[in-house]
């Protein structure tokens, strides 16, 4: 069998597959980067998210910080709610409600915009500050023998909520590990959201502001 094509009537690589549907998401990227039709809303997208990244760098250096403070506002009311929440299912529970609930509400308001309402954006930078409140919470973990860290309302150390969750699992010497891997956590899921944010930036174009519901 022979080809129709000879010679320079050959078409280009790139002439013959550019109707076939990209396979992988770097393809999709590619693809999008061309074909976008405002590329300056993905820039100031990308430039959000790298904020964001940079702000990773700000809570770690110092966790009484900007980015530290701003979270610390967002979580502590939930945070204490949680202990309420958690009250009634046993001491463990009860002071572990606190580090739990100023995460999962964040985690469970993003999974609603993302499943109920089809949001892209607004998810992910609800999960990016569910990985900061973790930030957060890695420094309380890891306060949990010294107990050097303020409470609220005055309470003694007595109240410090790991030092109870620690010793009542008699995993107190451990605090620094728990804190380390709640780190390694927080930091991983603000990183994974500020990727995906930057690339659906391109591959889920928006046109103006709230011209894709995103």
């Amino acid at each position: 069998m022979t080809s129709s094509y000879s010679g320079d009537d050959m078409p280009s690589i790139d002439l013959l597959v550019g109707d076939v549907p990209a396979s992988s998401p770097l393809q999709r990227l590619r693809a999008a980067r061309v074909s976008h039709p405002a590329p300056l809303y993905a820039y100031l997208e990308m430039a959000l998210w790298a904020l964001i990244l940079v702000s990773i760098v700000d809570h770690l250096h110092d966790p009484t910080g900007t980015t530290g403070s701003i979270v610390w506002v967002f979580t502590i009311g939930f945070h204490e709610v949680g202990h309420l929440i958690c009250n009634p299912f046993g001491t463990l529970l009860m002071f572990l409600g606190g580090t739990i609930w100023q995460v999962l509400v964040w985690v469970l308001v993003g999974a609603w915009e993302w499943f109920g309402r089809r949001r892209v954006t607004s998810p992910l930078l609800l999960w990016a500050l569910a990985g900061h409140s973790l930030l957060n919470a890695a420094v309380y973990i890891g306060d949990a023998q010294a107990r050097s860290l303020p409470l609220l309302f005055g309470m003694n150390s007595s109240h410090h909520d790991w030092w109870n969750i620690l010793s009542l699992t008699n995993l107190l010497d451990y605090d620094w590990l728990f804190a380390l891997l709640t780190r390694i956590l927080g930091v991983g899921i603000i990183v994974a959201c500020a990727l995906a944010g930057s690339y659906m930036a391109w591959v889920r174009p928006r046109t103006g502001v709230g011209k894709l519901p995103r």
